[in-house]
């Protein structure tokens, strides 16, 4: 099952673009899956016998203070409360310098220090995002090789807009109607919006970096 080409999946088409555009040559598939549990199931639902390795990738938040905005992290394991834990099975060949950790999923993004601090005491995990806790069970179920590869597009003490999980549909596209009506509510998050494209393509341009040394693909700028 893992001899086929990788497939590279990102839970929000933003991400998937973001990795095309990165200037870096990925030798993979690069699909969308959609956010969350709902959004890997669907995916993994269609697509049940991969015939290489399947990567997740895609933005996380930071949950410690060493991990800051931009930084790449290679998970090495997915871990939840009551020491939960699963490993990832993808593992690079040679050194580079990506930084490893865990990761742990929520169902609804975590917005602010406090949640954050709250999280990280009770997992233990280094980054938190929607999708990895879904991706690895079905991975360890179906046996596959799987990786996961996180940029770190808000750190510890950065804060998100409440609500921002609604600007994106389950299709993992931006839901135009959502995020209009916050801007006619909150003119001010427009800004907010545009460092948070800008914070999600640094840390996608990370991650692309990190896949094609990988993956052998071109990492020229």
């Amino acid at each position: 099952m893992s001899d086929g080409p990788p497939i590279i999946v990102c839970a929000l088409e933003f991400e998937r673009k973001a990795l095309l555009k990165s200037g870096v040559d990925l030798p993979a598939r690069i699909e969308t899956c959609g956010p969350g549990r709902e959004g890997v199931n669907t995916w993994v639902g269609a697509n049940r016998r991969p015939e290489g390795p399947v990567i997740l990738a895609g933005l996380g938040g930071g949950l410690v203070s060493k991990l800051a905005l931009g930084d790449t992290v290679f998970v090495d394991a997915v871990v939840a409360a009551g020491g939960k834990r699963i490993d990832t099975t993808w593992r690079p060949n040679g050194s580079a310098d990506w930084t490893t950790g865990s990761v742990t999923s929520t169902s609804r993004t975590v917005t602010n220090y406090p949640a954050k601090r709250s999280l990280h005491t009770v997992s233990g995990a280094d980054v938190v995002d929607l999708e990895s806790q879904t991706f690895a069970e079905m991975g360890r179920t179906l046996g596959w090789t799987f990786g996961i590869v996180r940029g770190i597009g808000d750190g510890l003490e950065d804060s998100l807009p409440p609500g921002c999980d609604h600007w994106v549909n389950h299709r993992g596209r931006v839901a135009r109607k959502a995020v209009l009506s916050s801007l006619l509510r909150e003119p001010s998050l427009l800004g907010r919006m545009r460092t948070l494209q800008r914070n999600g393509e640094q840390a996608m341009k990370g991650v692309a970096t990190c896949l094609a040394r990988i993956l052998g693909g071109d990492t020229a700028p």
